[in-house]
């Protein structure tokens, strides 16, 4: 199904609904909401929805061109891709601006670049569990890793859990 994450189109409730990979990041508050909203509509009473957002400590220093982040083989040309990006945070911390910088190194020394930009909206635990309750979740906790670690300042992600009933200690565990 390919279609609007903000108001997708399904009649069926679902025991777990997954958005990785900051997903939701790309959306401000009222998108959220809606988002969220359409989620809890679409979760069964024992289901578990979670969500992978950037951690705002995490991505406090901001990000100038320059040293490659990473670096990987194109799986149809063989060439090595370095990644490198530029990042810029508003003033207010609310969102980051990202511009993903892809360098395809050919072995005639010419470099293709892939240009792709990124608008995080960044949101705090408290705040992100606020939203959930607007949403009509009743229940939602948040962390600092997958492991289901504390959230820190060196908390690379945070992992939204969110459910109509009290999340189960056992899978938490």
């Amino acid at each position: 199904l390919q279609a609007d994450i903000r108001a997708l189109p399904l009649r069926a409730h679902f025991r777990l609904i997954l958005a990785p990979l900051n997903v939701l990041a790309h959306t401000d508050d009222q998108q959220l909401i809606g988002c969220l909203t359409r989620a809890a509509g679409n979760l069964s009473t024992d289901g578990l929805f979670a969500a992978e957002f950037p951690s705002p400590s995490f991505l406090a220093d901001p990000e100038e061109e320059g040293e490659p982040l990473e670096i990987f083989f194109d799986p149809k040309t063989g060439y090595p891709v370095q990644v490198s990006a530029r990042t810029e945070r508003t003033p207010d911390d609310r969102r980051l601006d990202v511009e993903w910088f892809y360098d395809e190194l050919t072995p005639t020394g010419e470099v293709h670049r892939f240009v792709l930009a990124h608008r995080y909206w960044l949101r705090t635990p408290d705040e992100l569990r606020r939203l959930c309750h607007q949403a009509g979740f009743g229940a939602s906790q948040v962390f600092g890793s997958y492991d289901l670690d504390p959230i820190g300042p060196e908390s690379p992600l945070l992992l939204l859990l969110a459910s109509h009933q009290p999340i189960p200690a056992a899978l938490l565990d």
